[in-house]
């Protein structure tokens, strides 16, 4: 199973690092990082609760995040579909999950299976909950989460989002608590009020709205906000950017990085969409064709936070931590002190 290493004995110089985390309440903060980069040193480990690793875990994050009191769990798939209802190839996939747990020496596993068809949905109840019940009953202080689309896409049925018509009260009861993808949420025309942004406040807002409506209640969700955004392709109008980019030919995925660099070519400097609450700006591309990228900024997430507090959230997170430039002092410190928003702090 990627992601896991499995170690004959604690691999922290202090051996009590490798005690399973045993903290209990909200989660405050609920980072994904990305194995292979170095940026978790720098990481504001005074407010993270959990971080979720996809990829190959460093040993040396897992002494430190336990060091600072935070969860380590890894992010992982399921088995094919077809062996759903297979309950000897179902126990063999949690027991596996356990295992793992178990000898890396990590807190749980965030189950991230994103299957649009409705009709494996019991079959997906059965494997979650054998994996809970497997991964406690080797490590009980462990948390088993499951990642959730936002549900807020405006025209779609609420529960419905990607097909992925799942039991989440079920779910909701069966884990720890959710971990809500509130980013690529907007698929371009499903949410007319949400114009390009990658996830607008609304969808935020809607996307509770429909998981309380389902009988999942706010504390058992994590909100995980974008530290992205999306360049749009537009079709070619007229001389006016917002005329010509009502509609897109191609998005592709941008990191703030590259967003914030290029502001220096925006046509008219950043703006504001005040529908969802998110910065964008126009810039001139190839072949004299206007493109628009919106993305999420310090001012956009801060507006988030703020909202999932209100709300009774049990945490919020980012895809993922990794998604701005630590080379950049002044950059960090604001996307990280954004988050304090949530929980109040100063």
């Amino acid at each position: 199973m990627d992601g896991y290493a499995s170690y004959e004995k604690c691999p922290c110089s202090n051996t009590s690092l490798c005690d399973p985390i045993a903290r209990s309440g909200n989660e405050d903060v609920y980072a994904f990082h990305t194995a292979g980069s170095e940026n978790w040193r720098q990481y504001d480990w005074s407010q993270i609760s959990t971080v979720c690793v996809f990829g190959e875990l460093d040993p040396e994050m897992l002494c430190h995040a336990h060091q600072h009191n935070v969860r380590v769990t890894m992010g992982v798939g399921a088995i094919p579909v077809n062996q759903w209802r297979n309950r000897s190839a179902v126990l063999d996939y949690a027991a596996t999950v356990a295992l793992k747990v178990k000898s890396s020496f990590t807190d749980g596993a965030n189950l991230d299976i994103e299957l649009a068809d409705s009709a494996y949905s019991d079959a997906l109840d059965n494997l979650t909950a054998e994996v809970v019940k497997a991964v406690k009953s080797t490590t009980p202080s462990a948390h088993v989460t499951f990642d959730v689309p936002s549900e807020g896409a405006g025209t779609a049925k609420c529960g419905t989002q990607y097909g992925r018509n799942y039991n989440f009260k079920t779910l909701a009861t069966l884990c720890d608590f959710l971990v809500v993808m509130d980013y690529d949420s907007n698929v371009e025309g499903s949410c007319p009020t949400c114009s390009f942004a990658n996830c607008g406040l609304q969808v935020v807002q809607q996307g509770v709205d429909c998981f309380a409506s389902l009988g999942v209640p706010a504390s058992k969700l994590v909100l995980a906000m974008p530290w992205y955004g999306y360049d749009y392709m537009c079709h070619r109008g007229p001389n006016d950017p917002e005329t010509a980019c009502t509609t897109s030919v191609s998005a592709s995925q941008v990191g703030y990085p590259q967003m914030v660099s290029g502001l220096s070519k925006a046509i008219g400097g950043r703006r504001w969409d005040s529908k969802s609450s998110t910065p964008y700006y126009f810039y001139m591309g190839a072949n004299s064709t206007y493109h628009r990228r919106d993305y999420d900024d310090v001012e956009s997430l801060t507006l988030k936070y703020k909202y999932a507090k209100s709300a009774g959230a049990r945490g919020v997170g980012m895809w993922t931590a990794d998604g701005i430039d630590y080379r950049n002092v002044s950059q960090v410190s604001a996307f990280w002190n954004a988050l304090k928003a949530f929980q109040n702090k100063k």
